[in-house]
């Protein structure tokens, strides 16, 4: 049985890896959407880990029910965007945290630890929602994948907007951000 401390430190692990994505996000030059798009799915798939951690070890139901959100929102971005991206260009780019898959079923964590998780998935979700945002705004990508690419960020943001400790503040930042404001109606991606 795993010692609280080892839980700690597994949980620090995953929280650094987490946020090495959202870093290496943050810093992405403009490039092709397909290399943006494999970046994006580094983002998401650190957030899902994050997402499965917390709902793993969660017992009250709305928390349940946050990371379940979170976490089914992270594994539909996982399948379009590697559909958008193309398999080659994903299994060359993308992050998949293999090097830290024996943290990521943690028995517990301690509240520390969880809000560690929580910003650190939150901040990755906002910079995800910007390259995905910079996708979307450049009129010579493909419509079909500015689409994609509008979807994918409105649904980061969610995420960014779930884990906030303020979720008011990051709604009013999303309302002011043209490229998630951008149509009213929501259409749902059919990736068929």
């Amino acid at each position: 049985m795993p010692t609280t401390t080892s839980i700690d430190t597994g949980a620090e692990h995953l929280a650094c890896w987490i946020t090495a994505v959202g870093q290496r996000l943050h810093r992405l030059p403009t490039t092709d959407p397909a290399i943006l798009f494999a970046h994006a799915m580094s983002g998401f798939l650190a957030i899902g880990r994050a997402s499965l951690a917390l709902l793993t070890t969660s017992a009250n139901p709305a928390d349940i029910r946050d990371h379940d959100l979170v976490f089914e929102i992270t594994a539909d971005a996982e399948r379009w965007l590697t559909d958008a991206a193309t398999e080659p260009v994903v299994n060359q780019i993308t992050d998949r945290g293999e090097h830290i898959q024996r943290y990521l079923s943690p028995a517990a964590l301690d509240t520390v630890a969880k809000e560690r998780l929580r910003h650190c998935a939150q901040t990755t979700a906002i910079h995800t929602r910007d390259v995905l945002m910079g996708v979307d705004n450049d009129s010579a990508v493909p419509p079909e994948m500015r689409d994609l690419a509008h979807d994918l960020a409105a649904r980061a943001n969610v995420i960014a907007t779930v884990y906030a400790d303020d979720p008011q503040q990051l709604l009013s930042i999303s309302d002011r951000c043209p490229a998630l404001s951008r149509g009213a109606e929501q259409k749902e991606l059919d990736p068929a």
